[in-house]
């Protein structure tokens, strides 16, 4: 039985699509300051607002560091889905989005 057929057995999601969602919510959780880290050490937050409105996520990094892999699918997200007052709301948009996301080539995961 090939991979797709057996998700929609399970009923479950595929690896992609379970990563991407861990990977958005730890940068959530971190921009959020509900994830103990040193952000100036990760992330570049750059106000001028060239997406969607909201902060601008850049680096200046090696290739594979996690803040550069999930910085172009970050900036992708809607300001609504960005802003989003608690880390339930902001899983709550995820789904949906996250399958417009890796069908549209941006995710590096």
């Amino acid at each position: 039985m090939p991979y797709g057929q057996r998700l929609n057995a399970l009923c479950l999601e595929s690896l992609e699509h379970r990563r991407l969602v861990t990977v958005l919510t730890l940068v959530y959780q971190i921009l959020h300051g509900h994830y103990d880290t040193q952000l100036d050490a990760t992330f570049c937050i750059i106000d001028n607002s060239r997406t969607r409105g909201h902060a601008y996520c850049t680096v200046d990094a090696t290739k594979y560091f996690f803040s550069n892999r999930v910085i172009s699918t970050w900036n992708y997200l809607p300001d609504m889905v960005v802003h989003s007052p608690t880390l339930s709301t902001f899983k709550r948009h995820l789904p949906f989005l996250t399958s417009l996301v890796i069908h549209s080539n941006i995710s590096q995961y």
